[in-house]
């Protein structure tokens, strides 16, 4: 991940900014307002301080009960940042199907609505969205954010695609089947 943009974590090298990208009006996307990541289950109390560095104070864990249990954000989170749990799981039997069932799937408009309202707070900026490895389900609701802002949807794929240099694997054709 480019070193504007990663918060530099060796414990969630996915932990990155979502801003700096320009909309299709000429405007730009906020630096320091949303952030993406994977789990934060094993960062250390050094990573958490950057985390706070950053002026994160929301948390959007979309990980499931059974997930979080078995791999709890790290206490010192809660420190400093609200938590809010909103699972987004899809059952599907591909990576694209569940792609694209994250984003037609009835049964997640209640949680993108949470989200999108969580996001409208500007009291709770700023928002780090995480899942477990930040790519599939950060990575779409990130998307999602960028596209109805009017990031330029070849600049929404760069993004999305930046979790391959933190050695998570993503593929093009995931989001676009999104």
């Amino acid at each position: 991940v480019p070193s504007e943009r990663s918060l530099n974590l060796k414990n969630a090298p996915n932990a990155r900014d979502a801003g700096g990208y320009l909309t299709q009006d000429g405007r730009m996307v906020g630096w320091g307002l949303l952030y993406r990541s994977d789990k934060l289950a094993k960062i250390t109390q050094t990573e958490c301080e950057v985390i706070r560095a950053a002026g994160i104070k929301t948390i959007i864990d979309l990980r499931n009960d059974e997930v979080r249990r078995k791999a709890p954000d790290t206490a010192c989170l809660v420190d400093f940042a609200e938590y809010k749990s909103v699972p987004t799981e899809v059952e599907a039997a591909s990576r694209i199907e569940g792609c694209r069932a994250m984003i037609i799937e009835a049964d997640l408009g209640a949680p993108i609505a949470e989200i999108f309202s969580i996001l409208a707070e500007r009291d709770n900026l700023s928002v780090l969205i995480h899942c477990s490895a930040g790519k599939d389900r950060a990575g779409g609701i990130v998307a999602l954010v960028h596209l109805l802002l009017g990031v330029h949807p070849d600049d929404v794929m760069a993004d999305y695609l930046l979790s391959n240099r933190a050695g998570k694997d993503v593929k093009a054709q995931w989001l676009q089947a999104a």
